[in-house]
Protein backbone atom coordinates (compact mmCIF):
# COMPACT_ATOMS: atom_id res chain seq x y z
CA UNK A 1 0.00 0.00 0.00
CA UNK A 2 1.33 3.48 -0.79
CA UNK A 3 3.89 2.41 -3.41
CA UNK A 4 2.48 4.88 -5.92
CA UNK A 5 2.71 7.89 -3.60
CA UNK A 6 5.23 10.52 -4.61
CA UNK A 7 7.92 10.70 -1.90
CA UNK A 8 7.90 13.89 0.16
CA UNK A 9 10.30 16.57 -1.02
CA UNK A 10 10.22 15.74 -4.73
CA UNK A 11 9.25 18.40 -7.23
CA UNK A 12 8.63 18.38 -10.99
CA UNK A 13 7.40 14.79 -10.96
CA UNK A 14 6.51 13.75 -14.53
CA UNK A 15 5.74 10.07 -13.95
CA UNK A 16 5.57 7.36 -11.35
CA UNK A 17 5.81 3.59 -11.63
CA UNK A 18 5.91 0.86 -9.01
CA UNK A 19 6.17 -2.89 -8.89
CA UNK A 20 6.55 -5.57 -6.27
CA UNK A 21 10.23 -4.80 -5.68
CA UNK A 22 10.71 -1.24 -6.94
CA UNK A 23 9.40 2.29 -7.17
CA UNK A 24 10.50 4.69 -9.91
CA UNK A 25 9.87 8.43 -10.15
CA UNK A 26 10.59 10.31 -13.37
CA UNK A 27 11.51 13.90 -12.60
CA UNK A 28 11.07 16.55 -15.30
CA UNK A 29 13.72 19.23 -15.79
CA UNK A 30 13.26 22.24 -13.57
CA UNK A 31 14.95 24.58 -11.15
CA UNK A 32 16.64 23.23 -8.01
CA UNK A 33 14.42 22.65 -4.98
CA UNK A 34 15.54 22.80 -1.35
CA UNK A 35 14.59 20.43 1.44
CA UNK A 36 13.37 21.60 4.85
CA UNK A 37 15.02 24.80 6.06
CA UNK A 38 17.03 24.90 9.29
CA UNK A 39 16.41 28.05 11.26
CA UNK A 40 19.70 28.00 13.16
CA UNK A 41 22.92 26.08 13.66
CA UNK A 42 24.88 26.12 16.90
CA UNK A 43 28.66 26.07 16.45
CA UNK A 44 31.32 25.93 19.14
CA UNK A 45 34.28 28.29 19.02
CA UNK A 46 37.22 26.62 17.26
CA UNK A 47 35.19 23.63 16.02
CA UNK A 48 34.32 22.53 12.50
CA UNK A 49 30.82 23.42 11.34
CA UNK A 50 29.19 21.90 8.26
CA UNK A 51 26.18 23.41 6.51
CA UNK A 52 24.70 20.69 4.29
CA UNK A 53 21.22 21.41 2.92
CA UNK A 54 19.22 19.00 0.81
CA UNK A 55 19.10 20.20 -2.81
CA UNK A 56 17.25 18.38 -5.60
CA UNK A 57 17.30 19.41 -9.24
CA UNK A 58 18.24 18.69 -12.80
CA UNK A 59 22.02 18.39 -13.12
CA UNK A 60 24.37 20.06 -13.53
CA UNK A 61 23.60 22.28 -10.53
CA UNK A 62 25.98 25.07 -9.56
CA UNK A 63 26.24 26.50 -6.06
CA UNK A 64 27.37 29.71 -4.37
CA UNK A 65 27.30 30.39 -0.63
CA UNK A 66 26.77 33.89 0.78
CA UNK A 67 27.58 35.09 4.31
CA UNK A 68 25.62 38.17 5.37
CA UNK A 69 24.94 38.96 1.70
CA UNK A 70 28.56 38.64 0.51
CA UNK A 71 29.70 35.75 -1.69
CA UNK A 72 32.04 33.42 0.19
CA UNK A 73 35.18 33.01 -1.90
CA UNK A 74 35.57 29.45 -3.19
CA UNK A 75 32.32 28.28 -1.56
CA UNK A 76 30.80 26.69 -4.67
CA UNK A 77 29.78 23.26 -3.35
CA UNK A 78 26.49 22.09 -1.88
CA UNK A 79 28.15 21.78 1.53
CA UNK A 80 29.94 24.57 3.36
CA UNK A 81 32.67 23.64 5.83
CA UNK A 82 33.74 26.25 8.37
CA UNK A 83 37.05 25.17 9.88
CA UNK A 84 37.85 26.44 13.38
CA UNK A 85 34.67 28.52 13.70
CA UNK A 86 35.30 32.07 14.94
CA UNK A 87 32.99 34.92 16.08
CA UNK A 88 33.31 36.50 12.60
CA UNK A 89 31.60 33.38 11.18
CA UNK A 90 28.32 34.23 12.97
CA UNK A 91 25.55 35.58 10.78
CA UNK A 92 23.19 34.60 7.98
CA UNK A 93 24.24 32.04 5.37
CA UNK A 94 22.40 31.64 2.07
CA UNK A 95 23.02 29.02 -0.60
CA UNK A 96 22.07 29.89 -4.18
CA UNK A 97 21.62 26.85 -6.42
CA UNK A 98 21.11 27.20 -10.17
CA UNK A 99 21.05 24.97 -13.20
CA UNK A 100 21.12 25.75 -16.92
CA UNK A 101 17.87 26.87 -18.40
CA UNK A 102 16.06 23.81 -19.66
CA UNK A 103 15.37 24.07 -23.37
CA UNK A 104 11.95 22.66 -24.15
CA UNK A 105 10.92 21.79 -27.66
CA UNK A 106 8.55 24.29 -29.19
CA UNK A 107 5.77 23.45 -31.55
CA UNK A 108 4.58 25.46 -34.52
Amino acid sequence: MGVTNVPAGLANVAGLSAGEDYSLVLVAPGPPQFGPRRESVVAHLGSETILNPTVLGTHPVTFQWFHDGVAVSGATNRNLLLIATQPADAGDYVLVATNPEVKRPTSR
